[in-house]
């Protein structure tokens, strides 16, 4: 079950740079905190940048905010953040994560993963350069490529859309709106609902 409090507000991620925001806690953060990145696109453009944007403990995403798809369906969504092996993950794959809605169905006060929508990005190619930066910490790495957006699903991925540069944060979160009520997403939700 994946709640709120399973990731971090953006302002956590802040505080958790800030060495003197938990006396308390210091020598902890210090001796172990690892670097956070993110995948930042911009609108209009092929390109993303992979960029430093803080220190956490552990990894997490960003809480962005909830909403009720209907009365058994609740959705998360996320900003993806990525440590260093999570990143080399991903660079095997060549596909990196933006942004998630986690879908859960609603049974009482519980919560259950049925699905996740992503927007993901692709690189043109396996770029050693991102090694490099992980080796280094270097602060920002620019990468070309494309972006989808995919529903994944038990062990199925459907590929939704394809994007040639990405089309905005509002237009991307009404395009993961418009896909979340299609007739094929809900009998994907109708199969993957668990009954009680």
């Amino acid at each position: 079950m994946e709640t709120q409090s399973e990731y971090i507000k953006l302002s956590d991620l802040k505080k958790e740079n800030d060495s003197n925001y938990d006396g308390s806690r210091e020598k902890e953060l210090k001796d172990n905190k690892k670097k956070v990145y993110q995948i930042q696109p911009t609108k209009g453009s092929n390109e993303v940048n992979i960029m430093i944007v803080g220190n956490l403990i552990e990894q997490s995403d960003v809480f962005v905010n909830k909403f009720d798809l209907n009365k058994f369906i609740e959705c998360v969504i996320v900003s993806c953040l990525y440590n260093k092996e999570k990143i080399q993950d991903d660079y095997e794959s060549n596909e990196y994560n933006i942004l998630k809605i986690l879908v859960n169905q609603k049974i009482n006060e519980k919560r259950i993963k049925i699905g996740t929508m992503v927007i993901n990005f692709m690189a043109e190619e396996k770029n050693v350069e991102i090694l490099e930066m992980l080796k280094n910490e270097k602060d920002v790495l620019k990468l070309k490529g494309k972006f989808s957006l995919d529903y994944y699903y038990k062990t199925s991925k459907l590929k939704l859309k394809e994007y040639d540069t990405f089309i905005g944060k509002i237009d991307i979160m009404s395009e993961m709106m418009y896909y979340l009520n299609i007739e094929k997403m809900s009998k994907i939700f109708e199969e993957t609902i668990h009954y009680t």
